[in-house]
């Protein structure tokens, strides 16, 4: 499976109520991991978690990276971790590609 690629199914969603329209309230930049933008590495990552009733991202689980030891997971946790969203979900996906851009 190519990671950097994937894209959740219907089926990979569990939600309460059946309901599709979980909106994310606030969520921070993602930041480029440091030694992957040293290097001029791209790269991606695939998170799994769920929130609870407040919209809190709870049970964070990297699913995988690529290429792995760049953080490209860790900064992708991260972002999960400090955004916030309306309602309670179980079992989201959040998927994130990093490509370098010259400034």
């Amino acid at each position: 499976m190519d990671i950097c690629k994937w894209r959740p199914s219907a089926a990979d969603y569990k939600r309460p109520e059946g309901d599709l329209s979980t909106e994310l309230v606030s969520y921070p930049p993602l930041v480029y991991p440091r030694l992957a933008q040293m290097k001029s590495v791209e790269g991606c990552a695939l998170v799994r978690f769920s929130t609870d009733a407040n919209g809190t991202p709870v049970s964070i689980k990297l699913v995988a990276e690529y290429p792995a030891g760049f953080q490209f997971g860790q900064a992708s946790v991260s972002w999960v971790a400090h955004a916030r969203w309306r309602k309670a979900f179980f079992r989201k996906y959040f998927s994130a590609t990093f490509h370098i851009h010259p400034n």
